[in-house]
C-alpha cells in the first residue's frame, strides 16, 4: 500500500473530484434513463442560473469600477469592489463544479445508452480501458523530517514490477 501510494500519488483536489465522481456514478447506476435525463435538465438549468448571476455580478463590478475611476477612490467603495470580486470568484468555482457534474452526467448517459445498445447484441466481451505498468531496477526513497535534519525511514526497492489493468465489459 505504501509503494502504491508513492507511485500513484494523486493530488488531494483530484482525489476529492474522483471520489465525487464515483459516488455520483454509483448513485446513477440504480436509476433509469428518464431519471438521468431529468437530472441533466435540472443541472443545465442550475448552470444557466449561475451564469446569469455571474454576469450580473460582473456588470455590477464594472459599473462600480467606472464610478470609482470617475469620482475618486473611497475606502468603502474599494471594499465593496473587493467583496464583489470575491463573490464572483466564489460563484465561478461553484459554476466549475456544476459544469463538471453536468459533463459527468452527460458522459454517464451516453455510456448507459451505449451499453444498452451493446447488451442487445448479446456479446459479453471485455475491453481493456486502462493499463498501468511500472518497472524499475533500483529505487531509493529517504523520508526526512520537514527541516531535513533527521531521517525517518530509508526505503530501497529492487527489481520492482507493478501491473494493473482495468477492463470494461461491452
Amino acid at each position: 500500500d505504501i509503494i502504491n501510494n508513492l507511485l500513484l500519488y494523486v493530488e488531494p483536489k483530484e482525489k476529492a473530484t474522483s471520489d465525487r465522481v464515483e459516488k455520483m456514478l454509483f448513485r446513477l447506476q440504480l436509476s433509469d434513463e428518464s431519471d438521468v435525463r431529468q437530472l441533466i435538465s435540472q443541472v443545465q438549468e442550475t448552470v444557466r442560473q449561475m451564469l446569469n448571476a455571474i454576469r450580473q455580478l460582473q456588470r455590477k463590478w464594472y459599473s462600480k469600477r467606472r464610478e470609482l475611476d470617475d469620482v475618486g477612490a473611497q475606502k468603502a467603495e474599494r471594499h465593496e469592489i473587493s467583496d464583489l470580486e470575491l463573490e464572483i470568484a466564489r460563484k465561478k468555482e461553484q459554476l466549475n463544479i456544476a459544469t463538471d457534474d453536468l459533463a459527468m452526467l452527460i458522459r454517464f448517459f451516453k455510456e448507459k445508452r451505449f451499453d444498452a445498445i451493446g447488451s442487445s447484441n448479446g456479446a459479453d466481451q471485455s475491453v481493456p480501458v486502462n493499463r498501468f505498468e511500472f518497472w524499475f531496477d533500483d529505487a531509493q526513497w529517504r523520508i526526512m523530517q520537514e527541516d531535513g535534519q533527521l531521517s525517518i525511514a530509508d526505503v530501497n526497492v529492487e527489481n520492482f514490477w507493478y501491473n494493473r489493468s482495468a477492463f470494461r465489459f461491452v
